[in-house]
């Protein structure tokens, strides 16, 4: 059953019984999905060690070149259970500063440079083709829920954008990752069991790699390196932020993740969640955005704050009751179903930053009539 066909029937089930909600958010999950790709440093490269800043556990989500990097699916069934890695296949392809267009011809193939695979790319004189960078589009490889693989070399284009583009072919419940691509590449739409994601990475501390690319590599950049302050370059590497959340049940505190992460709750409950960032962590993710004085042709810096938000799925019993048009669905406010039977319920928070951290949060409700 198609997703619009199941939010109608839905919709019909609730004005029967009436319900609080009128039609499922686009975030209820009906059928398994893909809600998230997290991604992370696994391992430092030689380049900047000091970009680790403040002592924090949390995951390094800006990578540089020749670093160990890695994406990891997270899949969800109607259930609320998180699939295993193993359970799932992937293909993942470099777009570089591009927009991942992957099909780009009438016949439906996709570009020429996604046939090819990122480790068999060799300098070519006759084209102008240098060594594997990051401005490459290219098949990086296969791989489970969780793909490693190590950032190449800047190029020029990465060198003035900073954010690198990458295509996630996903797929799960016995499907193959190769046959999710195939239905792509055929444009067929028969992608049952199968997930496709542009993921976005800020790559950096930006104004230190501007330097390595100007110093080291010879790349002339947008930015002059001399208009570059010294206290900029201490700017630390972006991390995946780590919310708390405040957990409302019927207008009560019922609790805080990550100190609590299971809860209970009644048929017609009402939720609401209040997310919060530690103070401290945040001052230490502080960066900085260069700003051209058009009349003097020269770049000024300022200190910005990361922007955060957090988009919610939910299973089984609750529900938003959110507008479903608002941007991010905020607040953050839920109703348990009326009928609800005996069973598990789950909120996952996608929470993201504006330089493409990412994470999720799980909260568990246990429904007790």
């Amino acid at each position: 059953m198609t997703s619009a066909r199941v939010a109608a029937a839905l919709a019909i089930f609730c004005v029967a019984l009436g319900c609080e909600f009128q039609i499922p958010a686009a975030t209820y999950i009906h059928q398994t999905a893909l809600i998230s790709v997290q991604a992370e440093v696994v391992e430092l490269g030689p380049l900047n060690p000091a970009r680790v800043g403040l002592p924090s556990d949390a995951p390094i989500a800006e990578p540089m070149p020749h670093d160990r990097f890695s994406f990891e699916a997270v899949v969800v069934d109607p259930d609320g259970n998180q699939l295993p890695a193993s359970e799932i296949e992937s293909i993942w392809f470099q777009c570089g500063v591009f927009g991942c267009e992957i099909n780009g011809n009438l016949d439906g193939a996709p570009l020429p440079q996604y046939q090819r695979r990122c480790d068999e790319i060799e300098p070519d004189e006759s084209i102008e083709q240098g060594p594997l960078s990051m401005d490459d589009r290219c098949r990086i490889g296969e791989g489970d829920g969780r793909f490693e693989f190590v950032v190449p070399e800047l190029g020029p284009m990465m060198a003035d954008n900073r954010v690198a583009n990458y295509y996630g072919v996903i797929a799960w419940n016995g499907r193959s990752a190769e046959d999710c691509w195939d239905a792509r590449v055929a444009l067929d739409g028969l992608f049952d069991n199968c997930g496709f994601i542009i993921r976005s990475v800020k790559v950096g501390p930006s104004w230190w790699m501007l330097a390595y690319a100007s110093e080291v590599l010879g790349i002339e950049t947008q930015i002059p390196v001399w208009q570059i302050p010294f206290a900029v370059y201490g700017q630390a590497a972006n991390r995946t932020p780590s919310p708390t959340v405040e957990v409302r049940i019927d207008g009560a505190i019922a609790g805080s993740y990550p100190d609590v992460a299971s809860f209970s709750v009644a048929p017609g409950s009402t939720i609401a969640l209040e997310v919060s960032y530690d103070e401290y962590e945040q001052f230490g993710q502080t960066y900085f955005r260069a700003n051209l004085d058009a009349e003097n042709q020269k770049f000024w810096f300022e200190p910005a704050v990361e922007l955060l938000v957090a988009v919610p799925h939910t299973t089984n019993a609750i529900h938003s009751t959110a507008d479903i048009d608002a941007d991010l669905l905020v607040p953050l406010d839920f109703v348990v179903d009326e009928l609800a039977k005996p069973g598990r319920s789950t909120i996952f928070l996608v929470h993201n930053d504006d330089r493409y951290g990412e994470g999720v949060v799980r909260l568990d409700f246990e429904v007790q009539p």
